[in-house]
């Protein structure tokens, strides 16, 4: 699989992202169309039902986004593609190189064989010729020395003895010849096959350093997501806790408003109910600041969640192998 494939398969993802940053958050412009001007404006029950409306449609839509972003297992699956592919090309390669290796292994044996033929033949013709030509050999040697040419009353037997020793020079030399040729092959193919057998083991090694290097990449990028997953439900828990700690207290203050309306509308019934009646406002103002506080919370850890799961994963770098 090349870089090109690889980029390809992981364009969707890409496109979904940029689909998810570009989109607008419904929560944040619904909570920017129901939030309260100012702490005095009325209506704070229907403004709380906006708050819980709006974090539940929040959480909703950050569930689903994370659903959509967080998916380590396809990211194993394309680099553990894209490492057996590589290990079928790597393979291939090797079973070519062995089999060029096998053949001229084959030929360098067959050279050898040729040699030890040839060096067997030539010694059995040179005692040949030393056994059968001795005494003609020496005769035709005293003949060149004295400069007489041959007669008429010369011997057959001479004549053959010196046809054969020069024959047997010639194939001497042409042996020779044919196994200093040989050597030279022979020791081409030896040094040919060493450095072939020496560049697939650097590529050998090379490649298991790189997958070594690959594997523990990817571990550490499946511990990086594994505790980024922790803290994101650690952050959900926290945000449901705070989800109900804002309903009950919301409760209260209704339950306080009812009380002190209707109070407001008993007025005559004494100075205890005043007091009471004051009591309740410090209440209710009370709660209505530890409400905004718990919003602004909510708000700052949506935001929170929203980044870290809108924030691309450390992904690996899938690196071809040739």
């Amino acid at each position: 699989m090349s870089g090109d494939e690889v980029a390809n398969r992981r364009k969707p993802s890409g496109t979904n992202e940029e689909r998810r940053k570009g989109r607008p958050s419904k929560g944040s412009s619904h909570n920017r169309g129901h939030l309260p001007k100012t702490p005095e404006e009325p209506c704070c029950q229907g403004n709380g039902d906006a708050v819980a409306t709006t974090t539940r449609e929040e959480r909703c839509l950050g569930r689903h986004e994370a659903a959509e972003a967080i998916t380590p297992a396809d990211v194993q699956v394309e680099v553990i593609k894209v490492y057996l592919e590589s290990r079928k090309r790597g393979a291939e390669s090797r079973r070519e190189s062995v089999k060029m290796l096998t053949d001229e292994v084959s030929q360098i044996q067959e050279v050898r064989y040729s040699l030890t033929t040839l060096r067997a033949q030539m010694a059995a013709r040179q005692n040949k010729n030393n056994n059968h030509s001795e005494h003609p050999a020496n005769s035709y040697r005293d003949t060149a020395s004295n400069n007489k040419p041959p007669g008429p009353n010369r011997k057959p037997a001479q004549m053959d003895s010196e046809d054969v020793v020069n024959q047997n020079q010639e194939e001497s030399v042409k042996l020779r010849e044919a196994t200093k040729r040989l050597y030279v092959q022979l020791t081409e193919a030896e040094k040919r096959h060493q450095d072939q057998k020496d560049g697939l083991q650097a590529a050998n090694s090379t490649l298991q350093r790189r997958l070594e290097e690959e594997t523990e990449r990817l571990q550490r990028t499946q511990g990086l997501s594994e505790t980024r997953d922790r803290r994101v439900e650690e952050l959900e828990r926290l945000l449901g806790g705070m989800e109900v700690e804002s309903t009950g207290l919301k409760e209260k203050m209704a339950a306080g408003e009812m009380e002190l309306w209707q109070l407001r509308a008993r007025t005559e019934q004494g100075r205890d109910e005043e007091q009471r009646s004051e009591v309740l406002e410090k209440e209710v103002a009370i709660l209505k600041e530890k409400i905004h506080h718990l919003d602004d919370m909510l708000r700052s850890q949506q935001r929170k969640v929203r980044h870290m799961i809108e924030q691309p994963y450390p992904f690996i770098k899938v690196i071809e192998i040739n």
